[in-house]
């Protein structure tokens, strides 16, 4: 809102002694992290067409795929048929073929793919779990999850647990012998981002150099809104974090 108070507003507010402790500490900087990707251009917040969040959805899932894929050692039919082609003997995976959603198959095969609530409200219970696969690869179809085989300890030493939230990208191992529904046996919940690692002489930099750190303690200190109250948008949390930011 254009009514937010402005920091000098702010600090003309507080007692003389809360300023007097307030400029006895150094400023707040904030900045952007080298990695991040967050928008630079001016852009409308919440008004993204429909096509473009479709596309970052599909963009989205078709990534995380393949780093299942690619973490876990899965390949497709087709990846499979040209090494056999080439005479490139591979050795078998823990896990079956990926497979596109929604082919009926008799074996077992894994499939990616985002998870989606079929009621569209309330909460994900296990008779409304849908698996939702890529354009790219599945025409966009969807498919039930039965999830009985998860807690079967036949197969396995003992059931696995899971957590399903709307929107989960996870692969589902099982059998799809109709093309509607998958008997689920495995679970991969997604796979951790690589580690971000940073020269030596950048870190020494960084801990001890005068602009930086210059040998104090590093503090980090993490938010999440939303930072207004149910009777105003002044913005009374974030002023109170950020002065105990600066306290601190």
């Amino acid at each position: 809102p254009n009514s937010l108070p402005t920091a000098a507003e702010i600090l003309s507010s507080k007692t003389k002694e809360e300023r007097e402790r307030i400029a006895r500490h150094r400023g707040v900087t904030v900045c952007q992290h080298p990695a991040a990707r967050h928008p630079r251009n001016t852009f409308r917040h919440m008004f993204t067409p429909l096509e473009k969040r479709s596309a970052a959805l599909e963009d989205r899932l078709n990534g995380m795929s393949n780093a299942i894929c690619e973490s876990h050692g899965i390949k497709s039919e087709e990846e499979e048929m040209i090494e056999c082609m080439d005479g490139v003997k591979s050795e078998g995976g823990d896990f079956s073929t990926w497979t596109p959603l929604g082919l009926p198959k008799q074996n077992k095969v894994l499939c990616v793919g985002r998870i989606c609530n079929e009621a569209h409200e309330g909460r994900l219970n296990r008779t409304s779990i849908r698996l939702e696969g890529s354009r790219q690869h599945s025409s966009g179809s969807r498919i039930q999850l039965d999830l009985k085989g998860l807690n079967d300890t036949t197969d396995q030493k003992q059931p696995q647990s899971f957590s399903f939230f709307p929107g989960q990208i996870v692969a589902v191992e099982g059998i799809n012998s109709s093309g509607r529904t998958m008997q689920a046996s495995r679970l991969l919940e997604g796979v951790s981002p690589p580690q971000e690692t940073l020269p030596k002489s950048e870190l020494l930099e960084y801990q001890y150099g005068a602009e930086k750190q210059n040998g104090n303690p590093l503090s980090i200190v993490s938010l999440c809104g939303p930072f207004t109250t149910k009777d105003n948008l002044n913005y009374d949390p974030l002023e109170d974090a950020l002065v105990q930011i600066l306290q601190d």
